[in-house]
Parts: structure tokens; C-alpha cells; sequence
């Protein structure tokens, strides 16, 4: 699990179709081709996103573009890291423990919890 944490520059206010300005660098074309396929962007089903909101409630679900704060076309850091530590980790990690489905789900329920007391606290806090 990883925890992105920040003020108003982790809100995510770039636009994705900035991206599409790259897609033809050769520095950037390999990577592009992992963020958008026959004209979509990809929706990362391996890497799971939990954002509170300002109305209180809270966006979640599989990595893709949407989770910033312009509206449901915008990203943040949160689309570059999920997309590269994506890349970089195959597999869920498993120990003797317990099964890495498992610990997937423990990871998304704290976070929603740690998320809720955070915005609760930054509420009462104004």
C-alpha cells in the first residue's frame, strides 16, 4: 500500500489531454502506449485508488483519469505513480501470513478508514 499525502498541489489539477502533446516523444512513447490504448485511457484494475472529496464523501476504484479535482477528465500524481509502480510491481506480495487477495482488501479498508479520519480531523479543524 501507498499513501500519497499533501495540500491543494496533490489535488490533481492537470488536464490528461496534456498528455497527448507527448504521445510522439521518443522518451515518452514507450510509457505512453501503458496510459491510453485505441484512443481510451486505461483503466488499471491492478492499482486501487481511494481520494476523499471536499463534499465529504470519497471516489475510489481502479487507477485511470478522473480522480483530480477539474472534473472526471483531470489527474493528479496520483495517475503517474499508480501507473508506474504498476509497471514495476507485478504481483501482489503473499507471506505466511495471509494470501495477498487478503491483504488487498485489509489495504483498501484501512485506507478508507485512515482517509475518513483524516477528513473528519481537517474538518473539525476549520
Amino acid at each position: 500500500m501507498f499513501v500519497l499525502t499533501g495540500q491543494s498541489n496533490m489535488e490533481g489539477k492537470g488536464l490528461a489531454l496534456h498528455l497527448d502533446t507527448y504521445k510522439d516523444d521518443p522518451l515518452i512513447k514507450p510509457t505512453y502506449t501503458t496510459l491510453k490504448k485505441d484512443g481510451k485511457w486505461i483503466v488499471r484494475d491492478d492499482v486501487w485508488i481511494t481520494y476523499p472529496t471536499k463534499s465529504g464523501g470519497e471516489k475510489h476504484g481502479a487507477l485511470t483519469v478522473g480522480y483530480g479535482t477539474k472534473g472526471e477528465d483531470s489527474i493528479g500524481p496520483e495517475f503517474g505513480f499508480g501507473h508506474t509502480v504498476g509497471e514495476a510491481i507485478d504481483e501482489p506480495l503473499s507471506d505466511v501470513h495471509a494470501p495477498a487477495q487478503y491483504r488487498r482488501h485489509v489495504a483498501q479498508v484501512l485506507t478508507r478508514r485512515a482517509l475518513a479520519e483524516a477528513v473528519g480531523r481537517a474538518e473539525g479543524a476549520e
